[in-house]
């Protein structure tokens, strides 16, 4: 609901509580679902430096200046996958730099004439809306 802890303690090496006054909590109108625990005259709220990381990170990953740099990466990621899971790209079955470089651009090749294959296809049954006449 907005409210700022009172103070912070360190238990342990990984975790951290935020302390809330008793007032506060009082009157919060969802109480009922708060993680905050009541422990006697305060609120604990216990957490992890990681979540606190996870959800920095998280509300960066939001941001339209984050999308817009990392647009092109989650572009190839779909080609990526796809790669290994119809390709068999994750698991090579050759040794060797020179081998290796053959049989990935042969799977890329492979999947760039699927590809095109497969817009031809889409394109050859597309019905086209014959020119609208004039009702005149």
């Amino acid at each position: 609901m907005g409210q700022a802890p009172v103070a912070h303690q360190q238990p342990g090496k990984l975790t951290r509580l935020a302390i809330f006054s008793a007032e506060s909590c009082a009157a919060c109108p969802i109480a009922d679902k708060c993680p905050v625990q009541r422990r006697g005259d305060r609120s604990v709220f216990p957490f992890k430096i990681a979540d606190v990381a996870v959800a920095q990170r998280r509300q960066e990953q939001a941001t339209p200046e984050f999308k817009e740099q990392h647009k092109i990466r989650s572009g190839i990621e779909a080609t990526n996958s796809e790669l290994k899971r119809c390709h068999g790209f994750a698991k090579l079955r050759v040794r060797g730099r020179s081998r290796v470089t053959l049989a990935v651009h042969l799977k890329v090749i492979a999947l760039n004439v699927k590809r095109y294959v497969g817009h031809l296809v889409q394109v050859a049954t597309a019905v086209v809306d014959p020119a609208p006449t004039c009702a005149c």
